[in-house]
């Protein structure tokens, strides 16, 4: 790409809001009290980021003594609660319906604040809740016990143009389209063979596009169900996807790097641009007219569709950048050390990311800096979605999924922020995924549980009219001027991250005054890291050393794959001008085929590419079978014993992969597409991992536990071989660590050896 930036960041201020916790049923209690006119209560709470400040917890008392008396509630000591319905008619008449579930919502607000500031928000619970059923169980609906036990994860949601649709994507190649306002299913789209991971309506919301970790996009018709088009391309995971215009062309972006371009009418790809082989977990499209009008002037004659558009890339490492889709060139790029999760366009300037760590940052593009960094969670953010230019819903790992607003303080000096708005629910599960429809006023959301949930707020509760103003004081961290280059690894940004800042506390606000000793741990490097993100930096070195194997082959060999067009079947995608396809029947593929180059016959260069080929297989062979003996049982106890089997299954074939490659020559002409064979199996198998295994430990387990995993995985990873041995058992027991004792000083000798030789040959020809 052209155009590489660094990041541009000055002294910032970063926002430390409380987290906000309530029952999740507690709109079934006021309903039940409206009813049967008995006392109940539901619980909430609030938690500090310091831990100097203790929690605050109380408990809201639900009460009707009369059919003539609305429902009341007290929250006692510590709140101040009032309930609001849908229905005018219910504050003074006995209408029970008006407080059945999804009709009611609660203004809460602290009724002492101190030492907390003073807050106030709306709960919000949903409206309509459907539980994702498989198609194997539509014969016989499984009892409510059935579907907690073992639900269908949803990883992506949508709303159609008008609202009156949502198509949610899930596990298994679920693709569903339900009604809107009561979640009755119109339509089931079968065809994906893994998680579909996005759902995206076209601009007539009569035809969807998906893309799912099987590696293929597709094209489908919300009236009859039929998949017209089917794109073939990426090598990894497909994270995102959105449409060009009215829908002529479609853009796709994966974890494999890449995004690309695909036209509609004959699946061809037609522009693949790559962000450096760093995993994109999501994307966003912005008009070039609207972020650079100089250039883009409304008289400007477009070439195509790519031209008018800059895909937005959210990036494993942190990286956040905008490229042109024509010219490839690069908008701007900026950086944080930790994964950038989900972004949200909320103007042409500014962009909203959510981050690994529990921030949000709002970006100014233009002037790649920083304008609010809010730390929302203690836990991850999965999703980040627009609700205005000031405000966004934000969901995380926890089941968390609120509203977070800024405005200026009065003062001109810094900004306020808020929590307007609390959607409640989800009891402790992951939310994968988060829409808000184009009023702002409803919501869609769903994730690990396999619930679906809309949230109606109404248009006295709109999400972009905050109900109250909540000022939470932020504090200054004294840094000087930083530039993290885009080359920089997650692990190196936040050690530098750490290294550079210091927390100053404000003094109106003592408990908001320090960063979490958790978050300083981490930022540390070892020891003290979760095992989850040492897995994936694992990872991120294997990939790497596999970037730079590449990089000593020969051109012709490192040429970027392209997608050749397939052949058409009987139907067609007909177009009319610049319109979105009009679907009939059948279906398109494209195929790509392999290609390889000649070795190499520099002496130089073969002895650089056999160093790298060699810390690859030892990078991949340590932390193989660290991993089978530290976090495969733990994974067995979480998800079950068959998919602990199926990942040592995994293991095993490319320790026997990797065995037989130990044992050629680089010159061997097997030995490239051999390790192109491993290495796609790898993608496969560690997108696997960091999309449903590792979030499942992060979600099961606590903080501690996943820290003191992590030792032992380094621990053990300084002890086990660093060669392929397929013949050591694959179990995650004592016998593989006996196996592992007995090999790693033939190991090591052996490294030295190969070492030693490389060196002599390499100096033997200088």
């Amino acid at each position: 790409m052209q155009q590489r930036t660094n990041m541009i960041s000055s002294d910032r201020r970063i926002a430390f809001l409380p987290t906000i916790t309530t029952q999740p049923d507690w709109d079934l209690v006021v309903a039940e009290v409206a009813q049967k006119r008995h006392k109940e209560s539901f619980w909430v709470s609030l938690y500090s980021t310091d831990a100097a400040v203790e929690s605050l917890h109380g408990s809201v008392a639900v009460t009707r003594k009369y059919e003539s008396v609305p429902v009341a509630a007290d929250g006692g000591p510590e709140f101040t609660v009032r309930l609001l319905t849908s229905s005018a008619a219910a504050r003074t008449a006995d209408n029970v319906s008006a407080y059945q579930r999804g009709c009611v919502r609660a203004a809460v607000g602290l009724r002492n604040p101190h030492p907390w500031p003073a807050m106030a928000w709306m709960l919000h619970a949903p409206a309509v809740a459907v539980a994702v059923i498989r198609p194997d169980q539509l014969d016989a609906v499984p009892d409510e016990r059935t579907l907690r036990s073992k639900p269908t994860p949803v990883h992506s949601v949508a709303f159609s143009p008008a609202g009156d649709l949502i198509a949610y994507g899930a596990a298994n190649g679920l693709v569903r389209v339900v009604d809107a306002a009561d979640g009755k299913m119109r339509r089931t789209l079968a065809g994906h063979l893994g998680d579909v991971l996005r759902t995206r309506f076209f601009p007539s919301g009569q035809v969807l596009l998906t893309v799912s970790n099987d590696l293929t996009a597709r094209i489908w018709s919300v009236l009859d169900g039929s998949c017209p088009r089917i794109l073939k391309g990426h090598t990894r995971a497909l994270t995102d996807c959105g449409m060009l215009d009215r829908g002529k062309s479609v853009v796709t972006a994966a974890r494999d790097g890449t995004i690309r371009v695909w036209l509609c009418a004959t699946a061809e790809c037609t522009t693949v641009i790559e962000v450096d082989e760093d995993p994109i977990n999501e994307m966003a499209l912005l008009e070039m007219a609207k972020y650079r009008p100089d250039e883009f002037p409304a008289w400007h004659t477009y070439k195509s569709d790519e031209e008018k558009y800059m895909a937005i890339a959210a990036c494993e490492s942190g990286r956040v950048t905008g490229v042109h889709l024509s010219t490839k060139a690069e908008q701007f790029t900026v950086t944080y050390p930790h994964r950038a999760n989900s972004l949200a366009v909320l103007s042409p300037d500014l962009l909203a990311v959510g981050y690994e760590d529990g921030s949000v940052i709002v970006w100014d593009m233009p002037l790649r800096a920083q304008r609010h960094h809010i730390l929302v969670f203690k836990t991850p953010v999965t999703q980040v979605r627009r609700v205005s230019d000031s405000a966004v819903a934000v969901a995380s790992a926890d089941g968390l999924l609120q509203v977070v607003s800024w405005t200026p303080a009065p003062d001109g000096k810094g900004s306020e922020y808020a929590i307007p708005h609390v959607l409640t629910g989800s009891d402790m599960e992951p939310v994968y995924a988060l829409d808000v429809a184009g009023d702002a006023a409803t919501v869609v959301a769903a994730g690990r549980d396999g619930t679906l949930r809309v949230y109606r707020c109404g248009a006295d509760g709109a999400l972009a009219e905050p109900a109250t103003k909540t000022k939470t004081i932020t504090t200054m961290l004294t840094a000087a001027t930083r530039r993290l280059t885009t080359t920089t690894t997650a692990l190196a940004a936040t050690r530098a991250f750490a290294a550079a800042t210091t927390a100053v506390p404000v003094s109106s606000a003592k408990w908001y005054g320090t960063i979490s000793a958790t978050m300083a741990a981490r930022a540390g490097g070892t020891p003290g890291q979760p095992i989850d993100e040492l897995i994936k930096q694992d990872h991120h070195e294997i990939f790497s050393l596999w970037s730079q194997f590449k990089q000593t082959l020969p051109s012709s060999d490192t040429t970027a794959r392209g997608v050749r067009a397939g052949s058409s079947e009987a139907s067609t995608l007909s177009y009319g001008g610049n319109a979105e396809p009009a679907i009939t029947t059948g279906a398109t593929e494209s195929s790509s085929g392999p290609m390889q180059g000649d070795m190499d016959a520099d002496s130089g260069m073969l002895a650089h590419r056999a160093r790298i080929a060699n810390s690859l297989l030892r990078a991949i062979a340590v932390h193989s079978v660290a991993e089978e003996l530290t976090v495969y049982r733990e994974i067995g106890e979480v998800r079950g014993a068959d998919v602990m089997q199926q990942l040592l299954a995994d293991q095993q074939q490319v320790k026997e992969e990797c065995y037989e490659l130990d044992r050629m020559a680089v010159t061997d002409p097997d030995y490239v597409p051999r390790l192109r064979k491993i290495i796609k199996e790898l993608e496969v198998h560690t997108a696997a991992e960091e999309q449903h295994e590792l979030p499942e430990l992060r979600a099961r387990l606590n903080d501690a536990r996943l820290v003191e995993i992590g030792d032992m995985f380094q621990a053990v990873k300084n002890k086990v071989p660093t060669h392929a041995h397929p013949a050591a058992p694959t179990k995650s027991g004592t016998l593989e660590a006996v196996v592992g004792m007995l090999v790693t000083p033939m190991d090591k000798l052996r490294d030295m050896g190969r070492e030693f030789a490389e060196g002599v040959g390499a100096k033997g020809k200088q």
